[in-house]
């Protein structure tokens, strides 16, 4: 733009640009007036005062709204599920009815605030490799912001009232069933305009609320003939013209989904009136039978009729209610900082257009100003036609998936290059809950990601519980100084020792949480609360017991539970006992409920029938106590303190070789103990003065289907209770099994209705690698995967997966990104030694020989140790960590230096020592 000047005081002043601009662009009435929402009716006026805008071009206002949409893998769909996705874009289209426009920029992502989150829990912690890890994470953000670019989908929609306006959007994202959306606030509206307008990073600042203008709009644009230079960039529109007779399905989706970071992208639309659409098509039939009367070669003639053909086809579909028409404008705007280059840019770009999509485009020269604006206001001025379900449906064009959560860790990145930053204990309209469960067969990457969520929490500082079945949590323990407990026959858990799960002061404090209106809530006395808590124990114990004896009857478990009640109280412990001033030597063992069986069969006062009860019930119960098979890991008294250490593991490998029963009932007794270690989170979290040192808990458990499947129903009741009262406790349950079907096999009935309830319940699906077996029941049980995505899971690669967050729109396809760091000790043996291996042939073999090296290497004794030294120094430099900030980290590396040192003077037959 030609900057106006003005004579004052005989003084040539520049005026501004964005004093000029803001006469056709004003931005500073953008946040709708208290006069604004005094018309809008029902419910909505919270809804329009965040989510509604007015924008005032060449001093006329009309209403607009941003919406951000969050792709699907549509190009992996099936033909089914391509069609029901297009399908759902065309229903949504023509509900919408108003002018929109669809943008697909590559702007930096603004990871400032995933930033001031973890620069403050810098400063909450003094582990040395916590905080090395923090900063490493801190540098991983500045990278990505300064290299990654965002391809999300932006549509903005306009109207003359607010009340169309919101309604409409509201109808065309609730048409969608695969699509996530989101309505974008003003901060993060005029945040996008900025970045939109400047095409270039623009450096974060405050937004200016009393100037909007001055914030949003360059500092400096002119205009040229076929181009315009915003600041610095040069920028050229290039708008289509025409469009292949036959454009094929997700040709412009290919199009936009191109990862050119030179390129802006915009689609203009808005449907049109059913019968004016009526009126043109009858227009162009006539037009084409008109043709039959000029002589036309064979080849013009089958042309004339299929097209004839097409259009007759479309006409009774608009006739029949079936079909419409939108009118279309694409361009693209292309920048550069040097004009040359720009120039040469679009002449390419302009014959790929044509070469490859067959479509023919053009610059709009002396048109410049009108397009700039036109990256804001309405810009439909080509208007090509299209059928919507017939073509326009078809070039479905929400591709590019990303999910960034404002606290949320870097996890990995979708298929589509999108960043995933994921908190899973983010709570909003769409997630309730914290609960996760990780499916994926052995060799598709489920224990590495799994330890890297960990690793994730740990460095946040919250706690986490592992049940490690396989032995191999050590590690990541080790370097978070976390507690190992090995459950062998030196460590004890005392099935009997009462907990304290529900406290009366936690409860009413949460049920105070939870009530969001001012309804007067009954509190839980201390009485009421002891006594509830004693029954519950009850249960739980009843419930161990059928863990261990799968086939006890009713008669003999309730024989179990009187005799047990009788034990406590020969204890002095009572429904009405405050367990939390007692010792857990103060506990009765299974030996002292063998006394009080042997005690009742001997009394003379049962019947026949109840002594054959109570002698079964001994013959089980024997089996726990000292003068049993078990009675060396049930029957004593609690022996393990859990410490202040935020990772916990229970090691339960030599478990494994036991008989089945008494391994499930031993993994039910610590899940119990975790449990209740849990319920003192609550306590933890008590007057918090920031809410960012909210201290969550996770409850891991691997093989989680021997807790939840279709023959342990009273367990998988137990962990039903557990799930709905987790997030009360800043919780969350995370299950991990190999296989679906060992949740539940085919069969029906009330207790597979439960392990869906508990699926159900889970916010968080992460489906890794599958077998194509269990695809039926996969989408039996989450339906919010399409049978597309389940059966490409048949061929992810280790790390990839499908994640639900939620409903059936909030998902992606990603891949876990573990550094080679990382995978020092949360991978397997086999990855330590590649990853060694392939940072010392990049070192050193790229420059010396290999016979050479191994000769210097073993020149002497002292060599030999220079270099392991050096080498173990380079590798965790190399991982970007100070030799101070792990020695556990330090004592890993070294090792494997050594066996590569000892491998690699082997090979080459240089070994003296």
């Amino acid at each position: 733009m030609k900057l106006r000047k003005e004579k004052r005081k005989n003084k040539r002043v520049k005026m501004n640009a964005k004093n000029c601009l803001c006469t056709y662009l004003n931005f500073n009435s953008f946040r709708l007036t208290e006069q604004d929402l005094a018309t809008v009716g029902g419910g909505r006026t919270n809804l329009a005062a965040n989510y509604v805008f007015r924008l005032k071009h060449n001093n006329i206002g009309k209403y607009m709204s941003v919406v951000a949409i969050y792709g699907i893998d549509i190009m992996h769909y099936s033909n089914d599920d391509k069609i029901s996705a297009f399908n759902a874009f065309g229903s949504a289209t023509q509900l919408l009815d108003l002018p929109h426009k669809y943008i697909f920029s590559h702007k930096k992502p603004d990871l400032s605030r995933q930033r001031e989150f973890l620069e403050y829990k810098k400063t909450q912690t003094q582990h040395p490799f916590t905080r090395a890890m923090l900063d490493k994470k801190l540098r991983q953000i500045d990278e990505l912001e300064r290299t990654h670019r965002s391809n999300l989908a932006y549509m903005f929609v306009y109207a003359n009232d607010i009340d169309t306006l919101y309604a409409a959007v509201e109808q065309y994202c609730n048409a969608f069933s695969d699509t996530s959306m989101a309505l974008c606030n003003f901060d993060t509206t005029i945040s996008f305009m900025r970045t939109l307008l400047s095409f270039s990073d623009c450096e974060n600042r405050d937004i200016d609320y009393q100037n909007i203008n001055a914030y949003v709009l360059p500092d400096t644009v002119k205009f040229g003939q076929n181009y315009f230079k915003v600041n610095n960039t040069y920028v050229t529109s290039v708008v289509i013209k025409s469009f292949p007779a036959l454009l094929a399905p997700l040709a412009l989706t290919r199009l936009v989904s191109q990862k050119y970071s030179d390129i802006v992208s915009m689609w203009d639309v808005c449907t049109a009136a059913r019968d004016d659409v009526q009126e043109q098509l009858k227009q162009s039939m006539d037009e084409l039978n008109s043709r039959w009367a000029i002589r036309l070669g064979m080849a013009d003639n089958i042309d004339t009729q299929t097209e004839l053909a097409k259009i007759q086809e479309i006409y009774n579909s608009v006739v029949n209610g079936a079909e419409n028409m939108v009118y279309m404008t694409l361009r693209f705007y292309i920048f550069n900082k040097d004009l040359s280059a720009l120039k040469k840019r679009v002449a390419v770009v302009q014959k790929e257009l044509d070469t490859n999509n067959g479509l023919r485009s053009y610059v709009p020269e002396n048109q410049m100003f009108t397009e700039f604006t036109r990256l804001i206001v309405e810009g439909n001025n080509i208007q090509t036609p299209m059928p919507i379900y017939d073509t326009y449906a078809k070039e479905f064009p929400f591709y590019y998936q990303e999910h960034i959560d404002d606290n949320g860790l870097f996890m990995g990145y979708t298929q589509t290059n999108g960043l995933v930053f994921l908190d899973s204990f983010l709570r909003n309209r769409y997630r309730s809950s914290y609960d996760m469960i990780l499916c994926g067969v052995k060799g598709g990457g489920k224990s590495v990601t799994l330890k890297s969520m960990v690793q994730n929490q740990l460095i946040i500082g919250n706690k986490v519980f592992a049940i490690d079945i396989e032995g191999e949590y050590k590690d990541l323990a080790m370097m978070y100084d976390g507690q190992v407990i090995t459950m062998d026959r030196r460590a004890f858990i005392n099935p009997l020792q009462i907990r304290t799960v529900i406290d009366c002061q936690i409860e009413n404090k949460l049920d105070e949480e939870e009530n969001d209106d001012d309804t007067q809530q009954q509190l839980l006395s201390k009485e009421s609360a002891i006594e509830t808590n004693f029954i519950s124990e009850i249960s739980r114990i009843c419930t161990f017991m059928y863990q261990y004896v799968p086939t006890m009857t009713y008669d003999v478990m309730t024989a179990f539970r009187t005799a047990l009640v009788e034990t406590y109280q020969k204890k002095g412990i009572t429904k009405y006992t405050d367990v939390n001033s007692l010792s857990p030597e103060n506990f009765p063992i299974f030996s002292d409920v063998v006394d009080v069986i042997t005690s009742k069969i001997s009394s003379g006062t049962l019947s026949a029938d109840e002594i054959t009860l109570y002698k079964t019930l001994l013959m089980y119960v024997k089996e726990l106590s000292v003068s049993g098979a078990y009675g060396t890991m049930f029957d004593s008294h609690t022996n393990i303190e859990i410490n202040n250490s935020n990772l916990i593991v229970f090691n339960v490998k030599a478990l494994s070789e036991m008989d089945e029963s008494v391994y499930n009932a031993q993994l039910f007794n610590i899940l119990s103990l975790m449990w209740s270690e849990v319920c003192k989170n609550v306590a933890h979290n008590n007057n918090l003065v920031n809410l960012l040192d909210r201290r969550r808990v996770i409850c891991l458990i691997d093989e989680a289907h021997r807790f939840i499947n279709t023959k342990n129903t009273l367990c998988t009741d137990f962990i039903l209770k557990l799930e709905r009262r987790s997030r009360k406790y800043d919780a969350g349950l995370w299950y991990a099994t190999q296989s679906i079907l060992d949740f539940m096999p085919s069969d029906t009935g009330e207790s597979v209705d439960t392990v869906k309830k508990i699926f159900q319940l889970v916010q968080y699906k992460f489906l890794l690698k599958q077998s194509s077996d269990s695809i039926e029941i996969l989408h039996n049980i989450f339906g919010q995967f399409t049978m597309s995505e389940l059966y490409a899971t048949d061929n992810f690669e280790a790390g990839e997966m499908l994640l639900s967050l939620g409903s059936g729109k909030n998902k992606i396809h990603c891949k876990n990104a573990a550094t080679e760091c990382d995978l020092m000790y949360i991978g397997n043996s086999q990855d330590r030694d590649e990853i060694v291996d392939s940072i010392f042939n990049r070192m050193y073999l790229l420059n010396w020989s290999p016979q050479n090296l191994a000769d210097e290497m073993y020149r002497s004794e002292q060599k030999t140790q220079e270099f392991i030294e050096t080498f173990t120094r380079e590798v965790i430099e190399y991982f970007g960590f100070k030799l101070t900030d792990s020695e556990y980290l330090y004592l890993t590396v070294n090792r494997l230096v050594k066996n590569l040192a000892k491998r690699f003077g082997d090979k080459y037959n240089v070994r003296k020592w």
